[in-house]
This record gives C-alpha cells, sequence and structure tokens, in this order.
C-alpha cells in the first residue's frame, strides 16, 4: 500500500527537519508512544499503541532515520510487529522552501500481513492518514516550543 500526502509547516525548512529528526520530538508528536529510545546513532526501539476502526493494537518496533540531507530530506524505514500481526514502512520526506513556510511531501510503502493484512487498505490507510495527520499536528506544535 502505498500513501501520499504534503503538509505545510509555518517554519524553515532548516528548523522543520531539525524538529522531525530530533527524537525527543518524536516521541511526543507520535500518538500512542509509549516507548522511544536511541539503541544506536539514527536507530531507535518503539512502541505504539495504535487505534483502528475496529481495535486498538500495539506494535513494537525498529525505527532508523537515515540519508539524512539537511534541509531538503529523509528517509524513515519501520519494522514492527505486534498480535495483529507485522509491518514494514519505507518512508521518504521532502522538505521545500515555500516563502516563510516548508512543505513537507511524504511518501510511504507500507507492507503488511496477519490480522494488519486482513483488514487491508480499507481500513489500515485511513488509520495511517489519520495518525500521519495527529503527528504533524503535534509536530507544528514542537516547532513552537523549540
Amino acid at each position: 500500500m502505498e500513501v501520499l500526502g504534503e503538509y505545510t509547516f509555518a517554519a524553515a525548512p532548516e528548523a522543520v527537519f531539525d524538529t522531525l529528526t530530533d527524537p525527543s520530538a518524536l516521541r511526543r508528536a507520535l500518538p500512542g508512544c509509549e516507548e522511544f529510545r536511541e539503541v544506536s546513532p539514527e536507530h531507535y526501539r518503539v512502541s505504539l499503541a495504535v487505534s483502528l476502526v475496529i481495535s486498538s493494537v500495539t506494535v513494537t518496533g525498529d525505527v532508523a532515520i537515515t540519508e539524512r540531507e539537511r534541509p531538503s530530506g529523509y528517509r524513515v524505514e519501520v519494522s514492527g510487529s505486534g498480535s495483529a500481526g507485522s509491518l514494514h514502512v519505507d518512508g521518504r520526506f521532502r522538505l521545500e522552501a515555500n516563502g516563510a513556510k516548508t512543505l513537507l511531501r511524504y511518501q510511504l510503502a507500507i507492507e503488511f500481513t496477519g490480522a494488519l493484512a486482513v483488514l487491508g487498505a480499507t481500513i489500515v490507510e485511513p488509520a495511517a492518514r489519520l495518525i500521519l495527520g495527529q503527528f504533524m499536528g503535534a509536530m507544528e506544535k514542537e516547532l513552537v516550543r523549540t
């Protein structure tokens, strides 16, 4: 499944990039984040409690933030599993200056197995978009903190 989207932040690309890749900001902004700890530079162990339309699932896994090109973009790879199955996310994030603002474009390739696969894109894609919207709003607030 592929999820494409964009979000406009009211800040310069450098500030947005720094906030989006800051482990403390990520921990505070990820909806349902129960754990976000560094295991090595650019690699983190994460546990999220995610609400889907018909149930809630906890997913535990690894996150790698790689291919950093400050302030133009980066890549995020997520591998995780839980009682509802497993998932792998390969995300590309591109930032573009837009006056005093920054346009973030994202492209996520999401693969899942188990009950997540049974639920399919009709349930998982809207949930992913909702979580992304909550995350982006929370990161906008993180920008104000800095």
